[in-house]
């Protein structure tokens, strides 16, 4: 069965026990909650600039703001403000921490608390227990994700004076 409290201003929320914990009543300012236990934790006026979309996305956490979660299980285990998790699992135990960004199958997956993280791929940041990371997971191709074999030297010479810059290096998902 599909639910959808159309009586609350700037807020919709559609599928079968979403956003459950706070039945009948607006819950939040600017809230989007579609999919089976959306949201279904959420307590009422703790959801303010939220997205929650797939089955069970966002779906035990009673408080966060600002968070985006697409995709089944999404930001699952909570998540406080500023989060965005896409994909099936992204950020998944992930609890406390804030301005996470978690990009693919299970990306930031046992992130309980870190800060400032960035997981794109699949498995990226799967273990992650840290702060201020950026990592990446296996390409699409199931190979793993390695630096390429070709490298560019720099050299910018500016008003007369050479400035060397080390070898950059790339990263091919």
């Amino acid at each position: 069965y599909i639910e959808l409290k159309s009586t609350c201003e700037h807020e919709i929320v559609m599928g079968n026990l979403a956003g459950r914990q706070a039945p009948n009543t607006c819950m939040t300012n600017g809230m989007v909650l579609l999919g089976y236990k959306a949201g279904y934790s959420l307590a009422s006026n703790k959801g303010d600039g939220t997205v929650a979309i797939g089955d069970q996305s966002f779906s035990k956490t009673s408080d966060g703001k600002n968070n985006v979660a697409v995709g089944s299980y999404t930001l699952y285990s909570g998540a406080t403000n500023n989060n965005v998790a896409l994909g099936y699992q992204a950020g998944y135990s992930h609890a406390t921490g804030t301005h996470n960004t978690f990009i693919g199958r299970h990306a930031g997956y046992s992130d309980l608390s870190g800060f400032y993280n960035t997981f794109v791929g699949d498995d990226a940041g799967y273990y992650n227990a840290a702060s201020e990371n950026t990592g990446y997971g296996t390409p699409s191709d199931e190979s793993p994700a390695r630096r390429p074999k070709n490298t560019v030297k720099t050299t910018i010479v500016m008003k007369g004076c050479t400035t060397l810059h080390a070898t950059p290096s790339a990263v091919c998902l």
